[in-house]
């Protein structure tokens, strides 16, 4: 048992604009490889309408993750279910807003 003297005065800051990412960005896959479930996840500076798709190597959209779906500034995270594809080299499309990004990822059964 002891008795101990805290001086430091810590605060939380409630201000969202403050705490929202400074850049949009999309993040590499984890875990990448992966069998089956992967999740991708992402900043957004400022709500958006978030299009996300799996892209084989021919260019073809294989899967649809999240299709217009509104969301807000602050990290996010869409786990994608690989299960229906074979083994392969893949590319996750995202959109939101005037960004576009893309993601390499590999699947491994």
């Amino acid at each position: 048992l002891g008795i101990y003297e805290c001086s430091e005065v810590v605060g939380v800051n409630h201000d969202r604009e403050e705490s929202a990412p400074q850049t949009t960005t999309l993040y590499p896959a984890y875990p990448n490889p992966f069998n089956s479930f992967t999740s991708l996840k992402y900043n957004l500076t400022k709500p958006a309408s978030v299009q996300i798709g799996i892209f084989d190597t021919h260019g073809r959209q294989v899967l649809d993750v999240a299709n217009h779906q509104l969301r807000y500034p602050g990290i996010h995270t869409e786990i994608v279910n690989a299960n229906s594809l074979p083994s392969g080299s893949y590319y996750a499309f995202l959109k939101a807003g005037d960004l576009q990004e893309v993601a390499p990822l590999i699947l491994i059964k």
